[in-house]
């Protein structure tokens, strides 16, 4: 199968994952709503935004660069290189992710027990996505992403509906985060069971190549655009649980949740993209790179246009399912689909340069656009709660994105908008 037929069928069955997996995380997330209520939703919401957060941090970029190296060492048969890959970067990560969780023992006593379940998730989530990202580098990109996508929020979604149901109303968002540990450990199980089962027989018998110095040289920049990354996503959520009432953070995050939809293709295509970048650029054809790239942005762009006006249009009969007083966060949601619109029609910006070794250059560009980010939240979200926090991600997303479009111009002589490439 030629390289554009391949990453199409691997793009169309990813957003196929996806949108099963956008339908599993919604659903927990209107079932959790209407047993917590907005006040206890947005408590599990502040808890998960910053595990999250502790666990990118933690992973310091190791499952990008498990991906890149994982990817080249099998396109040059280096066996010994990619089983020192698919084992050094989950010991370092597991030892990183452990080493976090004492930065949740301050809130155990300023949040409550939720967070003795944030000591459990953090190390957990962390590994899953090192051995994800592995088995994505190896080729196999649903494999590398069903575990995480479809069992962890299916077992979430049947444990909230069995215990809410054996509880009742007695259900918190303690037992909400318990279930949501459980269902992390079982997904990580999955996703090991996977990636022993698929590593090239050559790989199991070659000696690991110890990867320690190439581990400490990308850890940086990678840490720092792994880091970027998520807290453009749950940066927000921890924002308003810190500086705002509990309802009002359970109410963006709802919004933020159906946001979300929109970077379901733009995600599908760039998962199945990111190995073939890396062995395209390995390969020196610079045109196929810049092809694929543009094919990408045209499909992920139709798809979050479709998806922007639906939310645009029904944000408030959207929102209103999450129970009484969701509504009042259409506003922000809308505002918040604009952001992940034009980043969308800017293509896939970071992986061009993650993939292409010029991670750096990706990590200076998403640090600034989350120092914006943070600085506009301090100053929008005590005074104008979800509608200043939705600004603020907003702004920050398109910010972060016109900054990596100049840095992919200078490198790799590719235009601001892949879309119209």
């Amino acid at each position: 199968m030629e390289g554009a037929e391949r990453i199409a069928s691997n793009a169309l069955a990813g957003a196929i994952l996806r949108c099963a997996a956008a339908i599993l995380h919604l659903g927990a997330a209107l079932l959790l709503a209407r047993l917590l209520g907005a006040e206890g939703y947005g408590a599990y919401a502040f808890a998960l935004a910053a595990s999250e957060i502790l666990a990118v941090a933690s992973a310091r970029g190791l499952d990008l660069w498990a991906v890149r190296v994982t990817a080249a060492a099998l396109a040059d048969k280096a066996w010994g290189r990619l089983r020192g890959a698919v084992e050094g970067a989950p010991r370092a990560a597991l030892r990183s992710g452990l080493a976090a969780t004492v930065f949740a023992i301050p809130f155990l006593y300023l949040r409550g027990q939720i967070f003795a379940f944030v000591m459990v998730l953090v190390p957990a989530l962390v590994l899953l996505r090192v051995r994800q990202a592995s088995i994505r580098g190896l080729g196999r990109i649903i494999d590398g992403q069903w575990p995480e996508m479809i069992v962890r929020p299916g077992v979430l979604l049947l444990g909230a509906a069995v215990c809410g149901a054996a509880i009742g109303s007695r259900f918190g968002p303690a037992h909400a985060f318990a279930i949501q540990a459980g269902a992390t450990i079982l997904a990580l199980a999955v996703a090991g069971a996977r990636l022993g089962a698929l590593l090239p027989a050559a790989a199991r018998e070659a000696a690991a190549e110890r990867m320690d110095d190439d581990l400490v040289r990308a850890g940086g920049p990678l840490f720092v655009v792994a880091l970027t990354q998520v807290a453009f996503v749950h940066t927000d959520v921890a924002a308003l649980g810190l500086l705002a009432p509990p309802a009002e953070t359970g109410f963006y995050a709802a919004a933020s949740q159906c946001a979300l939809v929109l970077g379901l293709g733009m995600n599908s295509i760039n998962a199945a993209l990111a190995p073939s970048l890396s062995a395209l650029h390995q390969s020196g054809d610079s045109a196929r790179l810049r092809t694929t790239a543009a094919r990408a942005t045209r499909g992920s762009f139709a798809f979050a246009c479709l998806a922007c006006a639906a939310l645009w249009i029904g944000a408030e009969p959207i929102l209103s399912l999450f129970g009484e007083g969701f509504a009042r966060a259409a506003w922000p949601l809308r505002i918040l689909t604009l952001g992940y619109l034009t980043s969308a029609a800017m293509g896939p910006l970071g992986y061009l340069l993650l993939m292409t070794g010029h991670e750096k250059d990706a990590a200076r560009g998403l640090a600034l656009g989350a120092a914006a980010q943070v600085a506009l939240l301090c100053a929008l979200v005590p005074r104008y709660g979800a509608l200043g926090a939705a600004c603020s991600t907003a702004t920050s997303v398109i910010g972060w994105n016109a900054i990596l479009a100049l840095h992919v111009r200078r490198r790799l002589g590719l235009g601001p908008f892949l879309l119209f490439a």
